[in-house]
């Protein structure tokens, strides 16, 4: 009963955390895509190509994502574990889903210059086309770890830094690579803090799935203006030309 009782605020802080947390991820990215997607109507930018029906597919998938994992997260913040556990399964369904849809609309993107107005087409392409791989990894990771809560709940944080980095680069605050790479890997930074605070160590999913988004941020930048990815960003986008 003592160790019950002195475990509860522990419980209570590392929730708040995860929820907070998951917060400030589905703000950036509300935040980031409020002009070309969630308040368009309103917010029009000058010039921005019209919407089409992969864009509207592509915006209303990855919507339904980001309100799926909040909608989890506040779940179990609220201690209702069991409702949690019957709405992951359609985490699978986004599994399957989302890398296609992106891996599509990003190509499209490229072609209509939809990207940060402050980097080139092509070599923003970098930047989707290589979270797109790594974000999979991270979410069917999580996904099988699912009956293992501390790894589960980390590696579902790390997915959506990923998620957040298109939008974060489309914030006029946060020009260039601060906004597609330093600010995803805030949250990354944030996780490590914790996970010394609460474990007095850093977790191994934490770790490894820290990784795993460290390369698919930082890799763009060192490949995004070269004359072989901006090459094969060519060829690739007149696949779907």
């Amino acid at each position: 009963m003592e160790a019950t009782a002195r475990r509860r605020p522990a419980f209570a802080r590392e929730r708040a955390f995860f929820f907070w947390t998951a917060f400030a991820m589905i703000a950036s990215v509300f935040i980031g895509f409020s002009a070309t997607w969630f308040l368009r109507p309103w917010l029009e930018p000058p010039g921005f190509p019209p919407l089409t029906p992969l864009v509207w597919l592509h915006g209303l998938v990855f919507t339904g994502w980001a309100a799926l994992f909040m909608t989890q997260v506040s779940l179990v913040s609220a201690g209702r574990t069991d409702l949690h556990r019957k709405l992951g399964m359609a985490g699978v369904g986004f599994a399957v889903v989302l890398p296609i849809i992106g891996l599509f609309a990003s190509l499209y993107g490229a072609l209509r210059a939809s990207g940060p107005p402050t980097i080139p087409p092509m070599t923003f392409l970098a930047v989707p086309l290589l979270s797109i791989p790594a974000y999979a990894l991270l979410l069917v990771a999580a996904l099988r770890a699912r009956r293992d809560p501390a790894k589960h709940k980390r590696l579902m944080l790390l997915t959506m830094a990923i998620f957040t980095a298109p939008a974060l680069g489309r914030i006029p605050i946060f020009p260039g690579p601060t906004g597609f790479v330093l600010m995803p890997l805030t949250f990354v930074a944030a996780l490590w803090v914790w996970d010394k605070y609460a474990l007095g160590h850093i977790h191994k999913a934490t770790r490894w799935g820290s990784l795993v988004v460290a390369v698919s941020l930082l890799l763009p930048l060192a490949i995004g203006f070269t004359a072989p990815w901006l090459a094969f960003a060519k060829w690739a986008t007149g696949l779907v030309a």
